[in-house]
């Protein structure tokens, strides 16, 4: 009697173990989490400069509770990548503001996907840092999606900063918006 009890309790064991493997490739297979990563980039801008990106203040909605960033959020490491809904809408709203008063502004929005790494670099200069436009400095248009050269880049924005406020010849707020699907090669092709 003890030694069926015993092959009663391997057998069970070996059964709650398999059961734990199985339960373990199913979490390993599934699918990652949707995110977002913000990082304002200083080109040639600084974040203490009043008239340069000091009054930096991006929103962002629909990602789940609203984010609301000023410089000394964004300088340095900028923001962490953070869990976004796998579907919805999200909309990125950006201003830059010099002596209280808004110079530039821009806003962008996009459907969310299952799974996707979205990356989302602003930057105030004459052109973008990445996913340079297909259009020559001064004739890309303004409030509109401009095509990319980057493989993973959705579009780039381009909003202008107004001409009393310039600090140079065509100085633009610009939204660069990449996108990298599951099962695409991040760890080898993408930053």
């Amino acid at each position: 009697m003890k030694n069926y009890d015993a092959r009663r309790v391997t057998e069970r064991i070996r059964l709650a173990v398999l059961l734990l493997a199985v339960a373990a490739c199913s979490v390993a297979e599934s699918e990652p989490d949707a995110s977002l990563e913000l990082e304002v980039a200083a080109q040639d801008s600084r974040f203490d400069d009043p008239a340069d990106l000091a009054g930096i203040r991006v929103e962002i909605t629909g990602a789940g509770p609203t984010k609301v960033y000023q410089a000394p959020h964004v300088r340095g490491p900028g923001v962490p990548p953070f869990r976004v809904p796998d579907t919805g809408q999200v909309t990125v709203s950006t201003q830059i503001a010099q002596d209280d008063e808004i110079v530039v502004q821009g806003s962008l929005s996009w459907e969310l996907l299952p799974g996707t790494r979205w990356f989302l670099q602003i930057t105030r200069a004459q052109e973008p840092l990445d996913g340079y436009p297909r259009c020559d400095l001064g004739e890309c248009p303004e409030n509109t999606r401009i095509p990319c050269d980057d493989w993973y880049c959705r579009g780039a924005w381009r909003f202008a900063v107004r001409e009393d406020a310039a600090r140079v010849e065509h100085d633009s707020l610009w939204m660069v918006l990449y996108r990298v699907m599951p099962d695409e090669c991040e760890d080898i092709c993408w930053k």
